[in-house]
């Protein structure tokens, strides 16, 4: 569920969001024109020069196929990110339902200068593609989040952040400069962590709260259940958490804008915590309670 973060009521009472300038679109939205650009000549040009596209390929399966390859040395993190909860039936059948989709092409038709314009929510956006929220990138990237939002700035598509990431709300919004980005929060137990958390996240300049409705709980994860890879547990994904001031206050503590070593080694962890060290004690307690406030087993209602 997602709800716009930072709109305003016009006089006759509908709402028009508010957003900063973001690749071509701004201020007031409601009534801004297209942007009708003709598409550069991509293909020709890499016929022409005889390179290969940038990511190498345009191949779900291809791209696919070197993630995994990319993550062999760490075939945990791949499938901490890959996989789904139970037998993955409704990853399956997501991908299944997308692909009953299809493009039609239209003939006889100027298609001269094309247009992937929408308008979510009151903005004018340039297509309908985002970045979804993906969780603890600490554990594939060295700089996690932050190099996702720079690429999704740098193309125009809003990065969601989600809760359990591996850099603070702050740096990533440093990170996405004037890209638009919304934010996927797993709702806190608590009601002074709620209010911090959006109230950070307004400020950092989000301009869309995604909520995520199935986190009172972590799913039931066989792929990470069978070798109990668990990156909370030593302290990654929960950045949002230890750089909050009303969480960290509760251990009186200052706020952190740490970032988690890469890449991810989870036997020394393991062995430095068994070993008692202490700040991987440090990491690990905090870790566990930041889970507990963002997995808490609180359902809420509507009511």
């Amino acid at each position: 569920m997602a709800v716009d973060t930072d709109s305003k009521t016009n006089e006759q009472g509908s709402k028009t969001a508010q957003t900063p300038k973001q690749n071509g679109t701004s201020g007031t939205s409601a009534d801004q024109t297209p942007e009708t650009k003709p598409w550069s000549a991509y293909m020709t040009q890499i016929y022409l020069t005889k390179q290969p596209p940038s990511i190498g390929n345009f191949d779900a399966q291809a791209l696919e196929d070197a993630a995994r390859e990319a993550t062999k040395n760490n075939p945990q993190a791949f499938t901490f990110v890959h996989g789904g909860a139970g037998a993955g039936r409704t990853v399956r059948a997501n991908r299944d339902a997308l692909d009953r989709w299809q493009i039609i092409p239209q003939m006889l038709r100027d298609a001269t200068v094309r247009n992937l314009e929408t308008t979510i929510f009151g903005v004018r956006r340039r297509s309908p593609i985002f970045v979804g929220p993906v969780g603890v990138q600490g554990i594939l990237h060295g700089e996690a989040e932050l190099a996702t939002a720079r690429a999704a700035a740098r193309v125009g598509v809003p990065f969601v952040m989600s809760t359990p990431s591996s850099r603070s709300p702050e740096e990533v919004a440093e990170a996405c400069a004037d890209g638009d980005r919304w934010f996927q929060m797993y709702w806190p137990r608590s009601e002074e962590i709620t209010i911090s958390l959006l109230s950070r996240i307004k400020t950092s300049g989000f301009s869309v709260l995604v909520l995520t409705l199935d986190s009172p709980v972590l799913g039931f994860r066989p792929h990470d259940l069978a070798t109990a890879y668990m990156p909370f547990s030593h302290g990654l994904g929960t950045q949002v958490g230890l750089s909050d001031p009303v969480f960290m206050a509760r251990f009186g503590m200052a706020p952190r804008h740490e970032r988690p070593p890469f890449p991810y080694d989870e036997a020394a962890c393991q062995a430095a915590l068994d070993a008692g060290d202490p700040v991987q004690t440090e990491r690990t307690r905090l870790g566990f309670a930041w889970l507990g406030e963002t997995n808490p087993g609180t359902f809420r209602g509507w009511e």
